[in-house]
Parts: C-alpha cells; sequence; structure tokens
C-alpha cells in the first residue's frame, strides 16, 4: 500500500508539472524541469529510497549559456546535495554532500550553496545570517524563479 500511495504521489506531482509546464514561458518551463528532475533523482538514489518527492526542497543555482544548471537539494535536517541538470531535464551529475552546517537545532545550511534552510525551506533570514546579504539576495532571485 505505501508502494501504491508512493507511486500515485508522484503521478500526482508528474500531472502537476505537465499542466504547470503548460502555462509557463519556454525558460520558465526550462527551470521547472529542471528542479523536477533532480527532485525525482534524489528519492531515487538508494539513499533516500520510498521518499516522496515533495520532501526534498530544490532551489535552483548557475545556468550555464547551453541552458545546464544547478538544482541545489535539501533534505530536512537530513541531506544536502545538487544535481546538475541539462535543458532537457536529464540529469548529468548528482552529489551528495550532507549537512554542511548545523548552527541550531532546526536550522540547516548548505556550504557551497550559501543557502540556510528551516522546518518550512530555503530561509531567507537564515542565510542573510551566517552566508550574508549577497547569499540573501541571490536566494530571493533563485525562488523568485523556482515559482
Amino acid at each position: 500500500m505505501k508502494r501504491v500511495v508512493g507511486l500515485l504521489t508522484v503521478a500526482a506531482a508528474n500531472l502537476l508539472t505537465v499542466v504547470l509546464l503548460h502555462n509557463l514561458q519556454p525558460a520558465e518551463a526550462q527551470v521547472v524541469r529542471q528542479l523536477g528532475a533532480c527532485r525525482t533523482h534524489v528519492t531515487s538514489t538508494s539513499a533516500h529510497a520510498g521518499l516522496s518527492p515533495a520532501a526534498v526542497d530544490v532551489v535552483p543555482g548557475r545556468v550555464q549559456a547551453d541552458g545546464t544548471a544547478t538544482v541545489y537539494w535539501h533534505i530536512a535536517q537530513e541531506d544536502t546535495g545538487h544535481c546538475v541538470v541539462n535543458a532537457a531535464g536529464e540529469v548529468l551529475r548528482y552529489q551528495e554532500q550532507g549537512i554542511s552546517i548545523q548552527p541550531m537545532p532546526g536550522v540547516s545550511c548548505h556550504q557551497p550553496a550559501q543557502i540556510c534552510f528551516d522546518g518550512s525551506g530555503p530561509s531567507v533570514a537564515f542565510t542573510e545570517e551566517y552566508f550574508g546579504r549577497e547569499a540573501a539576495d541571490q536566494l530571493i532571485r533563485a525562488l523568485d524563479r523556482r515559482r
């Protein structure tokens, strides 16, 4: 039953992605596709098998001229890492990095991406506190691209 519920959750997430992609501009659709590809890849790894894709926070990172993007991911208080995803949504590289910094209970920070997360997901306030205003501004821009 748990597997059926998990498959239904994935199917619902994929349907929502298709609906979202239909209503977005090409560049926005590419970001959504890349975020979804990374989220799905994370939950397909043996370390995170059975985890709902909705449990993985994803934040878009730098996009290269060819459309390849780095996507940072985080699982609450467990793990962080990144995916490199091409414009078609194929994961080219995947890396788990563990929690880089846990400055206080309930807050974890991903050092290479300079992003902090709390119980609600990416946190602009904690990012600014631990990495500075420039990192917080980058996170704000990334979160705007994610929507």
